[in-house]
């Protein structure tokens, strides 16, 4: 884990839950539970804030026995150090293992699901699904809290398919954000229009 992650950086997040610890064993165990308790918030439809009180919550079941335990901080100042850094190298690592997969796939012929591909970028913005990430290339915004809002009004009009690559993700994106605008539609209808939004772009692309 070391390699990976500089103790620095992981004692600007976690901060006395992780300087506290004795020995690198109990350190890389707190980091590791940390780091996945952030980033289950990371990636759900929660603030800054809030995040901060899940950090702030870690921090006091695991730094020991403090006169001043900690409390979360109105600007939540771990978050934005979790954001502005930590989560690209988080990132960093993902690519790694993404470029691992992909090598492993050239050299035996065998191809996995593409989810590895997207990990960098569903870890460096904060979203759950690819889908979210093609969203975000549709707005004008990648905001985290934005993209998940503006995914919750198409979401039911796109069915999650772990095969599905960067084109099947972003077609699927494209064509809930079309039929969105006639909620009227029974299910027919939103059938009939997705075949036929999938028929004028396969059109376009001859």
């Amino acid at each position: 884990m070391d390699a990976f992650f500089r103790p620095e950086s992981l004692e600007k997040i976690l901060g006395r839950a992780y300087k506290n610890q004795k020995g690198l064993v109990s350190k890389r165990s707190v980091a590791l539970t940390g780091i996945g308790e952030i980033l289950v918030d990371w990636v759900e439809q929660k603030t800054l804030l809030e995040i901060d009180s899940t950090i702030s919550i870690f921090i006091a079941n695991n730094e020991g026995d403090e006169k001043r335990a900690i409390k979360p901080d109105e600007m939540a100042k771990f978050t934005r150090r979790f954001s502005n850094r930590f989560a690209s190298e988080i990132s960093f690592i993902m690519s790694s293992f993404a470029q691992l997969v992909s090598d492993v796939e050239v050299a035996t012929a065998i191809y996995h699901w593409p989810m590895p591909g997207f990990l960098p970028q569903l870890v460096r913005f904060g979203y759950p699904t690819p889908y979210h990430l093609a969203l975000s290339r549709e707005l004008s915004t990648s905001a985290r809290i934005e993209v998940h809002k503006q995914y919750e009004a198409i979401a039911k009009y796109i069915e999650h398919d772990p095969l599905d690559d960067w084109d099947a993700a972003r077609a699927k994106v494209e064509n809930a954000m079309s039929v969105s605008l006639f909620p009227a539609l029974n299910e027919d209808d939103i059938e009939a229009l997705e075949e036929l939004l999938n028929k004028n772009k396969e059109a376009d692309s001859d």
